[in-house]
């Protein structure tokens, strides 16, 4: 779980299973999740970051975000990619609805998902048109910053 904490006033990753225990969070292909992260905030329908909108205003959460990836990425290869094109988003439903679901790609194209791109059983759309190609941007930007420091 990864978000923006109003007691602590921070962004702040928690984990509430150990790792290597499967996550629950897809109604459907958990067995087929190298890692789960459920970003709290609220899904856009307008390109998005975390710190960017009203909705979602603190720009702390998409530091924690990218650097939560970056460790996915150094520790497992987990590719800094998602599958589809910025602000071509999976809708909520069914692949009746939402291309994405239907789409071929999870499961054959290494990288990040949202909800919406998971195929059936999953129904839920977050995390909307979350500007991915910013958020990895960020990633290696904070990776740069390491390097150097």
């Amino acid at each position: 779980m990864l978000g923006w904490n109003e007691t602590t006033k921070r962004a702040e990753i928690g984990q509430y299973l150990p790792i290597g225990v499967m996550g629950h969070s897809c109604r459907g292909h958990n067995d087929d999740v190298l890692v789960q992260i459920e970003m709290i905030g609220y899904a856009e329908e307008t390109p998005w970051l975390p710190g960017g909108t009203k909705k979602n205003p603190h720009p702390e959460t998409l530091d924690a975000l990218a650097s939560l990836m970056n460790v996915c990425w150094h520790e497992w290869s987990i590719p800094l990619v998602h599958p589809f094109k910025d602000g071509d988003f999976g809708l909520a439903g069914s692949s009746r609805r939402n291309t994405h679901r239907k789409a071929g790609k999870f499961g054959k194209i290494a990288g990040w998902y949202g909800h919406g791109d998971m195929p059936d059983p999953d129904v839920h759309w977050d995390p909307g048109a979350l500007i991915w190609s910013e958020v990895f941007l960020h990633c290696h930007e904070l990776d740069a910053a390491v390097e150097v420091a």
